[in-house]
């Protein structure tokens, strides 16, 4: 795996109610990442609305 030429813009955000780490590539797709306790959610090929809902369903 090649790194990637343009590293992605890192911010934090809310979303579902969840401090999420977004990550956004080059291209404008996006990544969600959210942590809890000893647990990781990592999303990718969903856009914002899905990531929403599922960030609101998590603990």
């Amino acid at each position: 795996m090649d790194p990637p030429e343009v590293p992605p813009t890192i911010t934090t955000e809310t979303l579902g109610g969840k401090q999420v780490t977004v990550a956004t590539l080059d291209d404008g797709d996006e990544e969600f990442y959210y942590a809890s306790g000893e647990l990781a959610w990592f999303l990718v090929s969903v856009d914002r609305a899905q990531a929403e809902v599922i960030f609101a369903a998590l603990p």
